[in-house]
């Protein structure tokens, strides 16, 4: 799969997304009595929310925007509250979990930041709606940032911890390997030493000896 390109499964995964945010929603606008009911332009919105987690892995960042950006038109909009907003939660729990703590945190505030100013637009038409409404959607939106950051943090402990392994595993088979070879070197010029000390001593009365001893030591 090329950077930045979702898989296969990842795009089947945002279709099934979808279909159960349209489903939700459907549901949820019976009951909610929405300033607006749903249209073609809400379905169009949440296809394009559920459609933006096929990015969720290939492109984090980019699926963080799709989501805030198609949640944040559907909520002016004046359609029902919705599954449509878990997309932004998913979203978001990806971007924590695949970016290290300080840049997920920057970019899911900076994204929440925008979700509560297209929350409180909303509140503030919708009149009948209770305020309340602005602090909780401000506060599960730490949820999914809390989840993914813990997420990454145990992720790259585990990765440093085998990384610290494997370092320590090249070690000592590095040390290993040069106590053999410490070992076969010392055998080596020991038997230099005891074979060029027999040529000396036999170099005048025995000359074969010497040269035999000789040879021992180019072998060795």
């Amino acid at each position: 799969m090329a950077p930045g390109v979702p898989s296969p499964v990842d795009v089947w995964l945002a279709a099934g997304a979808a279909a159960v945010v349209i489903a939700g929603s459907g549901l949820a606008a019976a009951v909610q009595q929405p300033p607006r009911p749903l249209d073609v332009w809400a379905v169009l919105l949440m296809v394009a929310a559920a459609g933006a987690l096929a990015w969720r892995r290939a492109a984090p960042m980019a699926a963080l925007g799709g989501a805030v950006g198609a949640v944040g038109i559907y909520l002016l909009g004046g359609y029902p509250y919705g599954p449509i907003q878990l997309c932004m939660v998913v979203a978001m729990f990806e971007v924590a979990r695949r970016h290290r703590v300080r840049t997920s945190l920057l970019a899911c505030g900076l994204a929440a930041a925008v979700a509560v100013a297209f929350a409180l637009t909303r509140l503030v038409r919708d009149a009948d709606l209770p305020a309340v409404l602005l602090l909780g959607w401000t506060s599960w939106l730490v949820v999914p940032w809390s989840l993914g950051a813990l997420v990454q943090v145990r992720s790259t402990a585990a990765k440093r911890a085998r990384h610290d392994l494997v370092a320590r595993a090249a070690l000592e088979e590095r040390m290993r390997v040069a106590q053999e070879v410490h070992d076969v070197a010392g055998h080596g010029f020991a038997a230099v030493a005891m074979q060029a000390g027999v040529a000396l001593l036999v170099l005048e009365e025995r000359p074969d000896q010497a040269r035999h001893s000789l040879e021992a030591i180019r072998e060795t």
